[in-house]
């Protein structure tokens, strides 16, 4: 029952939806963008914008370890959403000029090999194991509708001003929403903002009991909290 999801989770669907537009939308016109601004060819332009791909290959393990450890995601994600917001600027406003445009698709690969990690690794913290279908079903049809609605106003944007430039600040203004927004989650003292603050180490979270034997003779482990919604019954 889709009424049933915890408001907290509605905002990370929100912040999925624009990061993911952002990225994904970016993704279909980066290799055009670097060929029509910085007159690159094909072939290099292609090897630029695959940096972010190349970057998540190598980094979100990693990201997953470290949220793991530390917690703070949703820290981590305004902090990501700051990034964005500063990597689209640089492509917008051409600061970056005489170094061309590896820097801010440095910063993007960082944040798009981040991104997605810690949005999908936060739901199973705060909705009950008996939605998750319906909540992981919600992520993918937001990130379905923001990139249906952002690769159409890329092109709209791009036709009607002939360059990318308020492409790039579109995409700007929604890694600075997602930043207020993420960090306003953050603050709040709802329940589910501090599972998403505290690292799994410190709530126990997926630890089994010792070994208990079932009535067939056979033994089998009794998860004593599952996620975060374990009551420790037997």
């Amino acid at each position: 029952n889709i009424t049933k999801l915890p408001k907290m989770f509605f905002g990370l669907a929100f912040l999925h939806m624009l990061l993911s537009t952002a990225h994904e939308s970016f993704d279909n016109i980066s290799a055009n963008l670097i060929t029509v601004r910085y007159g690159a060819s094909a072939v290099d332009a292609g090897l630029l914008a695959s940096i972010d791909n190349v970057f998540g290959l190598l980094l979100a393990p990693f990201v997953g370890i470290l949220l793991d450890r530390l917690g703070y995601r949703l820290y981590f994600l305004s902090a990501m959403a700051l990034l964005l917001a500063c990597a689209q600027a640089l492509l917008a406003f051409g600061w970056h000029q005489l170094q061309g445009p590896l820097l801010p698709l440095i910063i993007l690969g960082f944040v798009n090999s981040s991104v997605p990690t810690i949005l999908r690794s936060s739901v199973p913290l705060i909705v009950d194991p008996i939605e998750w279908g319906i909540a992981f079903g919600v992520f993918e049809a937001s990130e379905a509708m923001g990139s249906t609605v952002g690769n159409l106003l890329a092109g709209v944007l791009r036709d009607w001003t002939a360059t990318y430039a308020l492409v790039n600040v579109g995409f700007m203004c929604f890694g600075i929403v997602c930043f207020a927004v993420s960090l306003a989650m953050a603050m709040s003292r709802s329940e589910e903002a501090q599972r998403l603050l505290k690292p799994l180490a410190s709530e126990g979270y997926c630890n089994s009991s010792p070994e208990s034997e079932s009535p067939g003779g056979r033994t089998s482990a009794k998860n004593t909290n599952y996620g975060s919604f374990g009551e420790g019954k037997s």
